[in-house]
């Protein structure tokens, strides 16, 4: 089955705002602008 590219589009705004949330995430972050 098609998946629509508007729910692609949430689900990766979801995927974004969970990743950015863990902990680990924040990490990465934070290391990447410290670059």
């Amino acid at each position: 089955p098609s998946i629509s590219p508007s729910y692609l589009k949430l689900s990766k705004l979801i995927w974004d705002k969970k990743k950015i949330t863990w902990p680990h995430a924040q990490i990465t972050w934070k290391n990447l602008f410290a670059l």
